[in-house]
């Protein structure tokens, strides 16, 4: 209804924008946009001994894909090259219990303010976006600007978003195969390479 009383529509993915025709939202012009980076004030990423530093980052809830997360960590097995961090607010739920039991795994089931970005995004190294739909990507966004590395399933726009991105590694929606890229990435961890130097070039562009 929000949609039929606007002048145009603007959106971000050609995932969304066949959304919407299948939806009829023809008789409007439909303005295709882009996600550009979002930029957190993210130092570059710096090497470090330790684990692989892996970050869920956003909202806990069912389409995120976090049973299938929890299910790639099974199969991964006990990794002492691996430290995954969920960070974000949610309802409790079997997943979300599975992976707090999960050694090496942290869970903060809580609201992350804006004022706590920088340093969330900071401490990773590579964030996993496990999605079973996604229009976009918030995370993603911020991810490239920080120069993280990133896996992601291969749903909705997410594919669109991540093209190119020499960091970025797509996968199918399932356990395993979130696992195999998961295996992949710390078979090859991700070299430190600066963030882009202008991240607001994107929204220029853009605009």
């Amino acid at each position: 209804r929000l949609c039929r009383t606007a002048d145009a529509i603007a959106y971000l993915s050609a995932h969304v924008g066949q959304r919407l025709k299948a939806q009829r939202m023809t008789n409007i012009p439909l303005i295709r946009l882009s996600h550009p980076p979002m930029t957190f004030g993210v130092p570059s990423p710096q090497p470090h001994d330790g684990p692989l530093r892996l970050l869920y980052f956003g909202r806990l809830l069912p389409y995120k894909g976090l049973d299938l997360l929890a299910d790639a960590l099974v199969r991964l097995g006990p990794r002492p090259d691996l430290t995954v961090r969920i960070a974000g607010a949610g309802p409790e739920g079997p997943e979300l219990a599975a992976l707090g039991r999960m050694p090496n795994v942290t869970v903060e089931n809580r609201w992350v303010p804006e004022q706590e970005v920088r340093d969330v995004l900071t401490w990773a190294d590579a964030l996993v976006l496990p999605y079973r739909e996604a229009s976009q990507s918030g995370v993603a966004a911020a991810a490239l600007a920080a120069g993280r590395a990133v896996v992601a399933t291969n749903v909705g726009g997410l594919a669109e978003q991540l093209r190119g991105a020499d960091r970025a590694l797509l996968c199918e929606p399932t356990a395993d195969g979130l696992a195999a890229a998961l295996r992949t990435l710390l078979d090859n961890p991700p070299a430190a390479t600066a963030a882009p130097a202008d991240p607001a070039a994107a929204w220029r562009d853009m605009a």
